[in-house]
């Protein structure tokens, strides 16, 4: 097992997955937030749909790494500050920046959800993940004290609720999505824990994945044909998209173990590139950020019916992701690591740790 942890955290094919799935994400967001006419079938049309199906795809693998990683890590207070940190840093400055510089119009209610980023959830995945993370402190240990048995019966009872049910029925049986990170944290803590030979082929979980993926293409282009007919149809083209579908799901499971038993090595300039994800995510999605970003500069809109449109969409996502990964550094080594290296020499985190370690161990 520690050789395994070992070999994990040299190699970077989990990394190049999480740099994958923001481009997902990114790819979703130029499709979602771009304004975009389109109401005949073309190609415009499937290609624009096609770009919208990665998204919650993007969020199911990213969960399912940080459960593969995290089931045999601690929780490091640093950590969840440093979450927090840079939510309500990329939050608040982008609220100041526009609203200092009066590039929009002030808004109370939205100056205090800007504030209070968490509270208000401005950031759904965010906060969620933010969530999920702290709930590490008390998941890991359960799960360190089950058996397999009840942690795959665990992770079945959840999958039914909330993935192969709502599929089915479209209902939500209490779905939030904080359970689904809870289910799909589970799952990537399974294949660390339990790792099989079903589990640890890497062609095979591609070619399953990839099956998924193609499912979920085939329905987004079936639903087209109905709504012909049809029209009511129109507008669950991405049914099989949610981040709850089954679909999704088992294409997420699919690419992260294809990803998982890659052979690649260690590359640090990748790695590093990938640790600005999180923060890319944040920026382009920032409430202020996303209009500007996909209706003003890029102008999605007017690229509806042009047959330049997938050239478009490749620069604009390749930009955005470069872009926001090099501001994302730049706060890393200018704000980040100055604060957080003074608060570590002054032992900050290993006081608070300490007290956190001795109020677990109260009976």
């Amino acid at each position: 097992m520690g050789q395994e942890k070992a070999d994990v955290q040299r190699r970077s094919n989990l990394e190049l997955l999480r740099i994958i799935s923001m481009i997902l994400i990114v790819a979703h967001h130029y499709s979602v937030h771009g304004g975009f006419l389109l109401p005949n079938m073309n190609f415009n049309k499937g290609f624009i749909q096609l770009l919208s199906l990665g998204g919650k795809l993007g969020v199911d693998c990213f969960v399912l790494i940080t459960g593969y990683f995290m089931i045999e890590s601690r929780f490091r207070l640093e950590k969840a500050v440093k979450l927090w940190a840079q939510i309500w840093f990329y939050s608040v400055i982008f609220m100041g920046i526009f609203y200092g510089f009066q590039i929009a119009e002030f808004d109370k209610d939205m100056m205090i959800k800007s504030i209070f980023p968490i509270t208000y959830s401005i950031y759904w995945f965010a906060t969620t993940y933010l969530v999920l993370y702290v709930l590490t402190l008390f998941l890991n240990p359960a799960v360190k004290a089950m058996s397999r048995k009840w942690h795959l019966s665990l992770i079945w009872t959840l999958a039914t609720f909330w993935c192969i049910l709502p599929t089915i029925t479209n209902g939500d049986f209490g779905y939030s999505s904080l359970g689904l990170f809870v289910l799909l944290y589970l799952i990537g803590a399974y294949f660390r824990l339990y790792p099989s030979k079903s589990t640890n082929q890497c062609a095979k979980s591609f070619m399953f994945g990839i099956a998924m993926y193609g499912i979920m293409i085939a329905f987004v282009f079936f639903i087209d044909y109905l709504s012909i007919e049809f029209p009511d149809m129109a507008g669950n083209e991405l049914y099989l998209a949610g981040e709850n579908k089954i679909t999704t799901v088992l294409c997420a499971i699919g690419l992260f173990l294809g990803f998982k038993n890659l052979k690649m090595r260690y590359h640090p300039w990748l790695n590093r590139f990938a640790s600005s994800m999180f923060g890319v995510y944040l920026i382009q999605e920032n409430y202020f950020i996303h209009p500007m970003l996909w209706q003003t500069w890029f102008r999605n809109r007017m690229y509806s019916w042009s047959s330049k449109l997938w050239i478009h969409a490749v620069v604009c996502i390749a930009l955005v992701v470069v872009g926001c990964a090099a501001v994302d550094q730049i706060r890393m080594h200018l704000i980040e690591k100055p604060i957080f290296d003074y608060l570590r020499k002054k032992n900050v985190w290993e006081r608070l740790e300490y007290k956190l370690l001795l109020w677990q161990k109260e009976d």
